[in-house]
């Protein structure tokens, strides 16, 4: 039910004034640029929509993750490793994952990195479906060709993105727009973010 959904997401950002800070401040920024006065969280949920303040408080959360000292582009890259997941998704249908589901894969693929902590004890306390876990310790896995493919991008290495589109069956054409897309993205949502 999405109206109850908007009632749930109301009551977090509700009781927690940094949260609501944030996202006035994400409302106010380049990449959204109302220009109308919000007079309630209420508003400012409207005005974000449920799908789009779903992803921001994730986000929220995430950056809330990183370990002190750790740097900020590294919450960056995490977003858009989900972003560019996500945008591969919506490119080539993934057998038996949603776009969604991408996106928090590509996300979370860093939390290890970020908390300090090992994957597989992470892993431990988040209720991922087995495919998702299986990417994250399983290189074999198919799942973990879409982490190879976002860290060739990442790396700018050419012939590994050559051999992984086809290895994935995913047009070098249609992965490459949806990088442009994910660094968009994340150069409009990052800065009102960290």
């Amino acid at each position: 039910d999405p109206e109850l959904d908007t009632e749930k997401i109301i009551a977090i950002v509700k009781v927690d004034p940094a949260i609501t800070y944030r996202l006035l401040r994400l409302l106010n920024s380049a990449a959204f640029g109302f220009s109308m006065k919000i007079d309630s969280v209420r508003h400012a949920v409207t005005l974000l929509g449920n799908n789009r303040m779903r992803y921001w408080l994730r986000m929220v959360v995430l950056s809330d993750l990183v370990s002190p000292g750790k740097p900020q582009e590294l919450l960056l890259l995490a977003l858009n490793r989900g972003r560019l997941l996500e945008e591969v998704a919506l490119c080539k249908k993934v057998r038996g994952i949603e776009p969604e589901n991408m996106f928090l894969f590509g996300m979370l693929s860093l939390i290890d990195v970020m908390l300090d902590m090992p994957f597989r004890k992470i892993l431990k306390n988040l209720p991922l479906s087995d495919i998702l876990k299986e990417g994250y310790t399983d290189p074999a896995s198919p799942m973990a060709g879409y982490l190879h493919l976002a860290a060739a991008l990442e790396k700018g290495d050419t012939e590994q993105f050559v051999r992984l589109c086809a290895q994935l069956d995913l047009p070098k054409s249609g992965v490459a727009e949806a990088s442009l897309k994910a660094g968009e993205w994340t150069l409009q949502i990052g800065g009102a973010i960290v």
